[in-house]
């Protein structure tokens, strides 16, 4: 009994050793999830794809909340309220068209949030762009170009 405990203890043994030196020692890693600011973006389509969220952030305009805000409370448009019946709405097309309404009436806190977002992400791009290393006249078009969506943000 004593000689088949010793076997498997040397077994055991054995193969803790062979297993604990045959681990990884090369804990470099690629990380992929990241592309160097100097390889990308330098051509005009690569420039493209990185300033598309700038642009899809105008989408919140037409149609939606911001619209509604802007066209209602500027009384460019009126909206019939008939309580119980269409565009009642909760009387928030009456609160944007008499300009009494609050932070959290729904078209207002969402327009707020639709434009904080949309600077963000010009921000975001910008840092991008600013850092990238690509042939002077476009970078500064590029930049002109978010500069120039980020202040529609601003005044709206």
């Amino acid at each position: 009994m004593k000689s088949i405990f010793k076997i498997t203890l040397l077994f055991v043994a054995g193969f803790a050793l062979l297993w604990g030196n045959s681990a990884c020692t090369d804990l470099d890693e690629i990380v992929y999830d990241r592309i160097p600011s100097s390889d990308f973006p330098k051509t005009p389509e690569q420039i493209n794809s990185v300033i598309g969220p700038v642009y899809k952030t105008l989408k919140s305009y037409w149609p939606g909340d911001m619209f509604c805000v802007i066209e209602e409370s500027g009384d460019m448009a009126v909206t019939p309220t008939r309580r119980g019946g269409d565009w009642w709405d909760g009387g928030v097309q009456m609160e944007l068209s008499m300009h009494t309404w609050t932070s959290y009436t729904g078209p207002i806190l969402s327009s707020w949030n639709s434009i904080t977002s949309g600077i963000t992400t010009c921000n975001r791009v910008y840092a991008i762009v600013d850092e990238a290393e690509m042939e002077a006249t476009l970078k500064a078009q590029t930049l002109a170009e978010i500069r120039g969506v980020r202040a529609l943000k601003y005044v709206v």
